[in-house]
């Protein structure tokens, strides 16, 4: 949801301290790629380049080109926070704290296939820990997914209004697609190759033939459709994925690809954008729940029907787009609000306490009611669990969305204080890598290690802490090798400006 800002325009900040720019603004003035490329190679070294005032040799004009890659230059910009808050900077402590919860979930599940747990009773016994509330806080994470989409559904409608009536409605579509793949595709693959080639190949232990195994049976075959985003389709099964937590970008790439249409209904005929987007939703429903019941799905982590759950259901777009759309929905809420006052509803501080305990209660709910299905293992009918995994998604997402708006209207000054920090901003743009990276740390860890791991409370927050800071150190060195550099590159090559 966030790119360069174009020349000329108005320098907006999305919820990552940098310049927004959806729509790919076109850079008056800026010299064609192919173009500047073929100046490039027919000129001869002692033909001087002219930039400004200034006469370059080629070799001069290569060395400049290389500062893309610059850490002198690019840390700056990995630590830098805008000029001034903007007033959504309330997502970038969401996100932080929800890429931090996700990595709590995963250090719990992730090892159980690779070196396991030599106390398994702890865990899945009546009376173990699946029936307490801190591990439903932990396995909760699981949720934590759908605040991504709708903070990317939210940043698309909230960035992408203004920029659409500046062009007086239309969207280069296949420019905007280009920029969203160009932005994301280079440290995608460049994990999946430190997964399958580097990270696969160096360690040893009594478990790392496993870990190597679970790798070379996804990866050898279908990687391309993952840098294709098709990977939630080709193939089906999501165990056959080879950076199976990746289901999320491909789910996040296909929503951009509708949004186009979306904000061009909300330009031209809102209210047909709306019943678009209630249709949708509902189609969603539907199919969701019948998908759940049909093929006896449910919510219980440990059991089959979660499995059955997985296969049909969890990672398909056609099931996860109602939290994107719900972002959406607030994001266009939050633009028309903030741009202008006057269309802000008059609430009295009882009606704002109503909306905001809903949303407290909506998240708890979200996270703790299937507990009693963990106490009694699987013991939910088909018509429940259908219920639960049709409808606790939007509800988080709409959650979300009422604190949202809360911050963003100055009616939660404590909670906005701490949620929109400058300090979020530079764990902010690296939650991208820190999502490709952590189950690369956790998976790796679990199969260099000597013996099986012992679970308890205190494993679980301990080696969260610590794979969260490897995840986070990792994502800071690929942003700065591949993510920002690759910025840079685009930046030099459409004449768009970033921070």
């Amino acid at each position: 949801g966030s790119c360069g800002g174009g020349g000329g325009a108005p320098r907006r900040h999305d919820g990552n301290g940098e310049l927004a720019e959806p729509l790919m603004q076109h850079a008056e003035g800026a010299v064609p790629a192919p173009a500047a490329a073929a100046a490039l190679v027919v000129a001869p070294a002692t033909t001087p380049y002219r930039g400004g005032s200034t006469a370059m040799t080629l070799t001069a004009v290569i060395s400049d080109k290389l500062k893309v890659l610059s850490l002198c230059r690019n840390l700056p910009k990995l630590l830098a926070s805008p000029g001034r808050a903007g007033p959504t900077d309330c997502l970038n402590g969401m996100r932080v704290v929800s890429m931090i919860w996700i990595i709590l979930g995963h250090t719990m599940m992730m090892p159980a296939p690779i070196n396991g747990y030599d106390n398994p009773e702890d865990l899945l016994a009546r009376w173990g820990a699946r029936g307490s509330m801190w591990f439903q806080l932990v396995i909760g994470g699981e949720i934590a997914v759908d605040s991504f989409f709708y903070l990317s559904g939210f940043l698309m409608a909230y960035l992408g209004v203004k920029d659409l009536e500046r062009r007086g409605g239309k969207i280069p579509v296949l420019r905007m697609v280009a920029h969203r793949y160009v932005r994301i595709t280079p440290a995608f693959a460049a994990t999946l190759i430190f997964y399958s080639e580097i990270a696969s190949r160096v360690g040893d232990g009594p478990f790392f033939i496993r870990f190597q195994r679970s790798i070379f049976r996804r990866c050898d075959k279908m990687w391309w459709s993952e840098l294709l985003y098709l990977h939630n389709f080709l193939p089906f099964d999501s165990d056959k994925v080879c950076m199976g937590w990746s289901w999320y970008l491909g789910n996040d790439f296909i929503f951009f690809l509708c949004s186009p249409a979306i904000l061009l209904l909300h330009h031209h005929c809102p209210r047909t954008m709306w019943l678009a987007m209630a249709g949708v939703a509902a189609a969603s429903f539907v199919l969701t729940f019948w998908l759940v019941v049909h093929h006896g799905g449910g919510l219980y982590i440990f059991g089959d029907t979660y499995t059955n759950y997985s296969l049909h259901a969890y990672s398909k777009p056609y099931c996860r787009i109602p939290a994107y759309l719900v972002g959406m929905a607030f994001g266009f809420i939050n633009e028309r609000w903030i741009s202008d006052e006057t269309r802000q509803p008059k609430l009295s501080p009882t009606t704002r306490a109503c909306y905001l305990s809903a949303a407290a209660v909506g998240l708890l709910a979200c996270v703790f009611v299937p507990l009693s299905d963990y106490r009694d293992a699987e013991s939910w009918p088909p018509w429940a669990n259908g219920l639960f995994l049709t409808f606790s998604r939007p509800v988080w997402a709409a959650s979300l969305g009422v604190i949202t708006t809360g911050c963003t209207l100055g009616k939660l000054p404590k909670l906005n204080a701490f949620l929109a920090s400058p300090r979020w901003i530079p764990l902010a743009r690296l939650t991208f890598g820190a999502y490709l990276m952590h189950p690369v740390v956790i998976k790796w860890f679990a199969g260099t290690a000597t013996a099986s791991y012992h679970f308890s409370m205190h494993y679980v927050a301990s080696s969260a802490l610590f794979n969260t800071v490897c995840a986070f150190a990792l994502a800071a060195v690929l942003w700065l090798v591949v993510e920002r550099p690759v910025m840079n590159v685009e930046s030099e090559l459409t004449g768009s400006r970033r921070l």
